[in-house]
């Protein structure tokens, strides 16, 4: 509940740096081994629990028990609560819907990596190898040109223009009608922009 927290302003005095911390869990590099491990060994958690015991402690974690009983609360409350219920319900969906760690072989995983990246804006080559979460023995990378190649149409630079421009790589159909999903991209977007980008992508 910390980093939706932190996502809510409620850490708002420790400066940018508790953002920064927000920005690291969550960052390509070291996603494997936090947000990702944390979403699987909640999954774990929530497998062996009662439904109704797990979801009562989430309740009481992200502190929203007054918003759900509807009791009175002043606006800057009511602000904070709902924050933070948009991030209980965020985070309950990501719980039930996340595999990454639950039976997702590599070249799933990196269809759906690849696929998240090309969502929330085209790319060259460097920008998604770069953005690709690292995963033990180089995963990341044993698939990413053939999934590349599958999901993106290569967009090369205009022609005759001065600048030293790259080419861009743009998703294909297939991204949107069969791999993209919003939780993952929220999920790994530093920027809440790049998430709201995909969307609109999306719906376009």
């Amino acid at each position: 509940s910390l980093f939706y927290e932190i996502l809510a302003g409620v850490w708002v005095r420790n400066g940018l740096q508790i953002k920064g911390q927000a920005m690291t869990y969550i960052q390509a590099n070291f996603c494997n081994s936090m947000v990702d491990m944390d979403i699987y060994w909640l999954q774990v958690c929530a497998a062996h629990l009662p439904a109704d015991q797990f979801l009562d402690m989430c309740i009481d974690m992200f502190g929203c028990r007054e918003w759900l009983s509807m009791m009175p609360m002043s606006p800057a409350q009511a602000a904070e609560q709902d924050a933070m219920v948009e991030g209980l319900l965020t985070f309950l969906a990501i719980l039930v819907s996340s595999r990454t760690n639950l039976g997702n072989d590599e070249l799933t995983q990196s269809r759906l990596e690849v696929s998240t990246l090309l969502a929330a804006g085209d790319k060259t080559h460097s920008q998604l190898l770069e953005l690709m979460p690292e995963r033990s023995g180089n995963a990341h990378t044993r698939n990413f040109e053939t999934v590349l190649k599958e999901l993106s149409t290569y967009r090369p630079p205009p022609k005759g223009s001065e600048n030293l421009e790259q080419g861009l790589f743009v998703p294909k159909p297939i991204v949107w009608e069969q791999y993209y999903d919003p939780l993952h991209v929220l999920r790994r977007a530093v920027h809440r922009r790049d998430f709201h980008a995909s969307m609109e992508r999306f719906t376009a």
